[in-house]
This record gives C-alpha cells, structure tokens and sequence, in this order.
C-alpha cells in the first residue's frame, strides 16, 4: 500500500510541474514506485490494481505534457 501511495503523490507532483525535466523525473518514480510494489503482491487482483494504476500514471503525464 506505501508504494500505490508513494506512486500516487509522484503523479500528482509531476502533474504540478513546471519544468519540463522535473515533470518527468516525477512521473518515473511514480512508475518506479508502481514496480516496486509488484515484487510484493501475491494476487491477481492485485497486479491488476497495479496495471491500473500504471495506466494511470501515463494518462496522467500525456494530460500534463499537454498542459506544458
């Protein structure tokens, strides 16, 4: 659950920046984080929830690429 929220405020900084640079850096520990917690789910549903939320995480930085 750490890594999902860690991920999570990841994406939402990413969202807020400015620079071009940063932004990316962000959204790359939000996906870091995201691989981090598969190495500890054990169900189906849970590495979907990661998948989802991966997916996430791309729509959330085309949305913020866009909005640069």
């Amino acid at each position: 659950e750490a890594c999902f929220q860690l991920s999570r405020a990841y994406a939402t900084m990413g969202m807020a920046e400015a620079d071009d640079k940063q932004r990316f850096e962000l959204f790359n520990e939000a996906v870091k984080a995201m691989k981090r917690m598969r190495k500890f789910v054990s169900t189906n549903e849970e590495r979907a929830r990661s998948d989802v939320e991966v997916a996430r995480i791309f729509e959330l930085k085309a949305k913020a690429e866009k909005k640069a």
